[in-house]
């Protein structure tokens, strides 16, 4: 069984800056934490956005919920951030395109091209760890 995961991603999108791995998440989403929205608050200067997994193969979207997401988030931060959804065989990458707040373009990422984290991100989502837990510099949930 896979569930969803979620991470920050560094401004380099090179590295993982903190994992989202709550109790509760499952396949169809992860809930959000206060410790997340802190990790989101202080990492917002150094992030090029966050990233989750969508169990299952093929192709992944954002669904209606990730995309009112994005824009609060964008909106809140004041700035377009990157969002990454992987499955477990392929990625995209979600942008804002405008003009509209909902306006988001999905970008599919070539095979082979991934960031490397969506390797962990995928292992991530391969069910749930031993315990539930939050990698994050706000301490454990």
């Amino acid at each position: 069984m896979t569930i969803e995961a979620a991470a920050i991603i560094s401004a380099d999108e090179k590295e993982v800056l903190c994992w989202h791995l709550p109790e509760g998440r499952s396949e169809v989403g992860v809930p959000d934490t206060t410790s997340h929205l802190l990790d989101l608050l202080h990492s917002s200067q150094c992030m090029a956005g966050t990233a989750h997994s969508h169990p299952g193969l093929g192709v992944p979207a954002p669904s209606w919920e990730d995309i009112t997401t994005y824009a609060a988030i964008d909106k809140y931060f004041r700035r377009r951030f990157k969002y990454w959804i992987a499955s477990m065989d392929r990625a995209v990458v979600v942008t804002w395109c405008g003009p509209r707040k909902y306006d988001y373009d999905v970008a599919i990422l070539d095979e082979g091209k991934e960031p490397g984290w969506v390797t962990e991100l995928r292992r991530k989502s391969q069910g749930p760890d031993p315990w539930p837990y939050s990698e994050s510099a706000h301490g454990n949930e």
